[in-house]
Formats: C-alpha cells, structure tokens, sequence
C-alpha cells in the first residue's frame, strides 16, 4: 500500500484482476493492503483509492468473504460454475449511472466461454447501500459502492472480464467503468504482480 517500489498509495483507481486462480488469489497482506488503500486517510489523504476487483474464484477463497462483507460490501456469495453464456446476458440496472446504458434489452451484454470452465462464476448479494450493476438470470453479476464522505468507490465483478463476447462492448464497458471510479481525464497505466494489476492514475 505505501511500500516498495510502486505504491498504491499514489493512484486513484487500482484495478486487481485475481485471474483464475482458485486458491491464494488474495493474501492476507493483499487485503490488508486494499483495505488501507480504501480507507487510510493518513498523509493528508481526505480522499482514498477506488477499486475495480474482479476474478473468477476470489470469492469464496480463504478468508475473502469477511474481506468482502466489509470492504466489497458484499454478503457471502453463492459459487455458481457455467451460468454464463449468450442465453442468460449481462442485463444493466436502469438505475444505475454506469450500468444503465446496457439496460435496453438490444444493449445487454452477451457472455461466451473462450476456455473451458471460463464461464464460472459467483453470484453477488449485496449489502445496502451498495447497488446492483448487472443481473445475470439469477442475482447480481456486479455490484458497486460508493463512500461520499472518502469519495471512495468500489466495483465488484465475481466473474473473468473476457468472458464479455464483443471485444468493442469490453472496451466500452471498462472506459465507462473507470469513468464511474474517477472521472479520470488521462490514463497513465503501470502492470505488476505477475500482470494482475494495472493502475490508473490521474493527470495531475
């Protein structure tokens, strides 16, 4: 969070992508260290980070669900493997600032399985205020939540961002998604963790 060689501590938004991975995907320091960055206002800091977090099996890792509830403000979720598909899209909550341009029915956002078990997923109950980005055929696919007073927000995605079919509607959807973290102008992109997690951050 505010040690080593690059710091997150320094960006605005932080995207962490856990990948595949089933076990290990967050550590203890790796929760630890997102919840600070959520959070800390030490350093003069009035306003925190925000968080887009997706993956297909943090979920229900070790230790994950009470990082969750408290910091993704998500009860615990159900694992629900190959419910995604072109049959059951991704339908955007009209209320939702983001989510509502792919609430028309000739916008929702088709799914297709590239690699054999991409498609699982978890379901995502959320805690109130948090609201509902998407609905797959069953629960949430996305949630989101903002803390007014750190103007901090956080994006839930329970599922693998490449299972989106259209590669333009992915490119859309993560423009409008960084938009709704930051309202950021100008995107300055640094990759490390083994690729994991990019970083943006805005042009001062």
């Amino acid at each position: 969070y505010n040690s080593g060689p690059v710091q997150m501590i320094n960006y605005d938004v932080v995207i962490w992508n856990t990948g595949y991975d089933t076990v290990g995907t967050l550590t203890g320091d790796d929760r630890n260290n997102i919840g600070k960055y959520l959070t800390d206002q030490s350093s003069n800091r009035s306003i925190t980070g925000s968080l887009w977090m997706l993956g297909q099996n943090y979920l229900s890792d070790t230790g994950v669900p009470a990082f969750a509830s408290t910091y993704l403000h998500l009860s615990p979720t159900t694992f629900s493997p190959n419910t995604f598909s072109n049959s059951s899209p991704l339908q955007g909550n009209p209320a939702h600032v983001v989510a509502s341009n792919w609430s028309n029915p000739a916008k929702f956002i088709n799914m297709t399985e590239r690699i054999a078990g991409q498609s699982q997923r978890h379901v995502l109950t959320r805690i109130a205020p948090a609201l509902s980005m998407f609905n797959g055929t069953t629960g949430s696919a996305a949630v989101s939540y903002e803390n007014v007073a750190l103007q901090s927000r956080v994006v839930t995605f329970g599922w693998d961002f490449g299972l989106v079919e259209d590669v333009s509607v992915q490119t859309d959807l993560a423009y409008a998604l960084i938009l709704g973290l930051g309202n950021i102008p100008e995107k300055n992109l640094v990759d490390f963790a083994e690729g994991f997690i990019p970083l943006l951050k805005y042009a001062k």
